[in-house]
């Protein structure tokens, strides 16, 4: 019994064969009218051809481009639907005009034309141009208007948030920091940058990918400095980004370039102002030691094996970094030097006038630990008696006493004062120097004023008993000097005169300058002291340090001198002996004095001629003796 697959192949058989039937009878018919048939063939050919040449020339033509994002560098090509005939490139118009070529491509009926425009640089981004064919003729002639053409270029690139745009305004950068910025694609000449400062940087560009654009500076950047920055594009007339930054300032070191004083367990700190790049840091000392960081900001050496006053260096190459990227432009070079010699770094009382003579605490001060022992042997003072020595910390206390009145003290402290441990003795001596309090010496002495023209003499001595207890009168005081008044007798050459050696001159109202009054010398008014109950002597040639010390020992000094510096008088007396005068001869009453009887500095005077007290330097005193001819006083005790 036949199966399904056996059927099957069996129909296939048969409409095989009933198809090769057909194609017999299909050759055998072209063959019998083979003419008819070739007529037919030709007849189908040149329909179509003319209908193909119909559709080429006379249908409406359009023009096929891309109008968006036209790549700037690159020709942009214009296909048309027609086969027309070859245009004159020259009467093309694009606009915004640019510089470029155009070029039309037709090579046979069966392709369209072409319109291809190649700028000679590059179109400008983001700009639509219009293209405008003028005299365009179909292939027979026939006058053609083609559409306007408008197509838009790409945009530029944008930036990306890397870099310069990254940047916060005011932000601090490196002092040898350079500027980019970053392209979201390449650039293809779509921008042109450049990078704007103020003030102004010289810098040098490069590209990489054509999307990073660098500006190196050739320097390193000002340090802290406000820069404003601008990444400009002056193709497309675009301000991309805008900022004001801030460089970092140059490290700089706060610690002292030069220190002194370092002791033998002392370290060298060095402090910057800023944090620092350690790893950038080369500091270099002339001797051995170790060196390491405290800090971002102080660096610490250690040094090993001090000598004492020694002077030891250091440098800090430049190339230095702070964290924030500042960057040292020269190299530092510092000092420190070792304990040298020990020194007095303070010293009582010094310059002081009119201290106490009693006693008095001198002081030295030394500027580092010392031997006690040391310091103490070589302390000496000019006057006064050591009575105790005292340590305060670094400070030697001396109390000195009975110094002596109105003295100039000067204390030393010799060279050679040795320290406690490291470095060296004192190298020089230390000296101060003060004076002691002045003495005053003020005898209580009343005042009188002389009751006649010529009683100065009598006024005075009558002032001193009056001291001494006794109560007198001028006119009881000159008789007891001897008195007998009478004018000189002038008709002689010298005048003759009685001797005031001996006796009262004179009358008491009249004048030396008439002849009419002389007064005493001394002697007789020494003689009217003791005739009034006192002992009395007189002096001649006498000081004013003599009259100082007569103070000193509580006796008032009746001093000879005169008003003002006249000239002398001389006459003879009765015997013949000559006496010489002060034409303004006067008698006054020491009565105190300021200052020690070797160097007094002033004196107070009692002048009978106004009845008052007043105080004369030394100078005047001296003065006021040396106008009286024999320097004399009268001391009543």
């Amino acid at each position: 019994m036949p199966t399904k697959q056996t059927e099957k192949n069996a129909k296939k058989s048969a409409n095989s064969h009933r198809f090769k039937d057909k194609l017999k009878s299909i050759f055998s018919f072209l063959r019998a009218h083979k003419w008819y048939v070739f007529a037919f063939v030709v007849a189908i050919i040149i329909v179509t051809s003319l209908a193909y040449f119909i559709c080429r020339t006379s249908l409406a033509v359009n023009v096929v481009y891309t109008a968006q994002n036209i790549k700037v560098d690159q020709p942009v090509i214009f296909k048309l639907t027609q086969h027309i005939q070859p245009i004159d490139t020259s009467k093309i118009t694009i606009s915004p005009a640019i510089e470029g070529s155009w070029k039309f491509t037709q090579t046979n009926i069966s392709e369209n034309a072409t319109l291809t425009f190649t700028p000679r640089k590059y179109f400008k981004e983001d700009t639509t141009y219009k293209v405008t064919v003028h005299d365009a003729k179909r292939l027979l002639g026939q006058p053609l208007s083609l559409p306007t053409i408008s197509f838009t270029t790409e945009k530029a690139p944008q930036l990306v948030d890397a870099g310069v745009l990254s940047w916060k305004e005011g932000q601090v950068v490196a002092s040898d920091t350079s500027f980019s910025v970053t392209l979201t694609s390449e650039n293809r000449q779509l921008r042109k940058l450049e990078l704007r400062t103020t003030p102004a940087i010289n810098t040098t560009m490069s590209i990489k990918d054509d999307k990073v654009f660098t500006w190196k500076p050739t320097s390193i950047l000002p340090h802290n400095t406000d820069i404003s920055i601008e990444v400009y594009d002056s193709k497309n007339d675009e301000s991309l980004v805008k900022k004001t930054i801030h460089t970092a300032p140059e490290p700089s070191m706060t610690s002292p370039t030069t220190r002194g004083n370092i002791d033998q367990h002392d370290n060298i700190p060095i402090t910057f102002g800023q944090a620092i790049d350690q790893s950038s840091a080369n500091i270099t000392f002339d001797l051995p030691g170790k060196g390491s960081w405290q800090n971002e900001t102080t660096y610490v050496f250690t040094p090993e094996n001090l000598t004492p006053n020694t002077t030891y260096r250091f440098s800090i190459a430049k190339g230095l970094r702070s964290k924030e990227g500042g960057i040292l432009q020269n190299d530092i070079s510092g000092s420190f030097s070792t304990i040298g010699p020990v020194t007095v770094v303070g010293m009582s009382p010094r310059g002081g006038n009119e201290l106490s003579q009693a006693s008095q605490t001198i002081s030295f001060t030394f500027s580092r630990p010392v031997d006690h022992t040391s310091a103490e042997q070589r302390f000496s003072v000019s006057s006064g008696q050591i009575v105790g020595k005292a340590w305060r910390g670094n400070t030697l206390l001396v109390t000195v006493n009975n110094l002596g009145f109105q003295k100039h003290i000067t204390a030393t402290m010799s060279a050679g004062v040795t320290n406690a441990s490291f470095g060296i003795p004192t190298n020089q001596a230390y000296s101060l120097s003060f004076t002691t309090e002045i003495r005053t010496v003020k005898l209580a002495v009343p005042a009188f004023r002389q009751q006649h023209k010529a009683t100065c003499t009598a006024a005075s001595l009558r002032m001193i008993l009056a001291y001494r207890g006794i109560s007198s009168d001028e006119i009881g005081l000159v008789n007891a000097m001897g008195y007998n008044p009478r004018p000189a007798d002038t008709s002689t050459d010298p005048p003759t005169w009685d001797d005031p050696q001996t006796m009262f001159v004179g009358s008491i109202d009249g004048s030396i300058a008439d002849w009419t009054a002389a007064g005493p010398d001394a002697p007789p008014v020494a003689r009217a002291a003791r005739a009034y109950g006192r002992n009395a002597s007189y002096a001649t040639g006498i000081t004013s340090s003599w009259i100082a010390h007569q103070i000193h020992n509580g006796t008032p000094v009746i001093m000879f001198g005169s008003f003002r510096a006249t000239g002398n008088v001389t006459w003879k007396t009765p015997s013949g002996a000559t006496r010489i005068m002060n034409q303004t001869g006067h008698a006054t009453v020491v009565i105190g004095v300021k200052g020690e009887p070797t160097s007094p500095l002033g004196f107070w005077v009692n002048d009978p001629l106004r009845g008052t007290t007043s105080y004369w330097s030394r100078g005047a005193v001296d003065a006021n003796i040396a106008r009286d001819p024999d320097r004399q006083a009268v001391l009543v005790y």
